[in-house]
């Protein structure tokens, strides 16, 4: 963080940890960072306070339900923003909008929010209705990419609050010996070995990339695994109406498939990190939908932090997170047989470490601290 002076921010999120995901993630990076210059305030989810940077005053939900976080939210945000007067009230995200707005009104300071994506397309009557015109009067908006700062100003948000600041990522060491011990660990050997991460929902694309895109490696590399690293979401902003996960074993099972995919559920940072250097390649294969997005693709940047390639459609904002030749291959969406000749093209080329570098230049959560504390402090 830049030397400014020293100010309250309070953060309202219900996306923290220990609470899994990218935006998780993302937000308790953004409240370290902030924690550095700042004092900090955190009203966010049952069992937030664990995982929250020290000094920070945390208020957390009694309970995991999300109505119940909505109600204490609105509550904690009324009272820490008429007893300790922050500067800066910032949602971790569109649902949250409200709450920094009102919090922000209610103690003179200036209301940010960090958009997303879905954020601003949901689904929902009520949500477009109740939550979007909050995120339009905020001060600030801050988008994860490219996309998501045309999606906000579709919806109203004026183009001169908004700034993208792009998600960080850690930048890990090379390990070998863990990377061929994760190998060993579940039985893969020396096989071709793809990645797949992330919450599995019917956007993530994996289903249809294992129909039409699956095969055709398998046909090249019949020995080839595909790990998936990741479960279906608990009471999402947005919730598929299929069971994606059901879908896809019910697939795998009439296509005799099952063996070779291996579904390892969440798994912890360190067999994250494992996994991402022992694969050879990552496969982003999202959907490109209009009314369920894909804001950004922290996968991507941090399969490129681990010296992973990633083949992935050209969807949502998921082409800030992949330098095109560099750190994957980005396909149209819809192009299964060419994002089949890109995974194979990858499987034939060696890993290329040196990418670190630039992924440090542009993704690293010293710059992100720096960008985020530009777009939400006041001129």
């Amino acid at each position: 963080m830049s030397e400014v002076r020293r100010k309250t921010v309070l953060l309202i999120t219900r996306n923290f940890p220990p609470l899994v995901g990218g935006m998780e993630k993302l937000n308790q990076r953004m409240l370290e960072g902030l924690a550095e210059s700042h004092r900090t305030l955190l009203i966010g989810p049952k069992g937030c306070r664990s995982f929250a940077p020290e000094g920070t005053r945390v208020y957390e939900a009694p309970v995991a339900n999300m109505p119940v976080f909505l109600i204490y939210a609105k509550c904690m945000a009324i009272y820490l923003a008429l007893t300790r007067r922050p500067a800066i009230c910032l949602a971790g995200s569109g649902l949250t909008a409200p709450y920094a707005w009102l919090a922000a009104r209610l103690s003179g300071a200036r209301a940010a929010v960090y958009v997303h994506g879905l954020d601003l397309i949901a689904d929902s009557r009520i949500y477009r209705w109740l939550w979007l015109p909050f995120i339009r009067r905020c001060d600030a908006v801050i988008s994860n990419s490219g996309n998501t700062q045309r999606l906000a100003e579709s919806v109203g948000v004026p183009a001169d609050r908004i700034s993208v600041v792009h998600p960080g990522t850690d930048i890990p060491e090379p390990d070998p010996e863990k990377a061929a011990a994760f190998r060993i660990k579940f039985g893969f050997g020396s096989c071709p070995l793809l990645l797949s991460v992330g919450r599995i929902t019917a956007r993530k694309g994996l289903l249809p990339f294992l129909q039409k895109a699956w095969p055709a490696v398998l046909a090249r590399h019949p020995d080839a695994k595909l790990v998936v690293i990741g479960s279906e979401p608990q009471q999402a902003l947005r919730k598929d109406r299929r069971s994606a996960l059901a879908d896809i074993h019910a697939y795998l099972s009439k296509s005799g498939l099952e063996e070779s995919v291996r579904f390892l559920g969440r798994v912890d940072d360190a067999t994250l990190t494992a996994a991402y250097q022992a694969a050879d390649v990552h496969v982003f294969p999202v959907l490109d939908s209009t009314d369920d997005v894909e804001g950004f693709g922290m996968v991507a940047i941090e399969a490129a932090a681990n010296g992973l390639p990633t083949v992935a459609f050209d969807a949502g904002g998921v082409a800030d997170a992949v330098d095109q030749g560099h750190t994957g291959q980005l396909l149209t969406p819809g192009d299964y047989p060419g994002f089949s000749l890109a995974v194979l093209s990858v499987l034939n080329q060696p890993r290329n470490i040196q990418q670190q570098d630039g992924i440090m230049a542009k993704f690293g959560w010293i710059r992100f601290g720096r960008d985020l504390e530009r777009a939400i402090l006041p001129l």
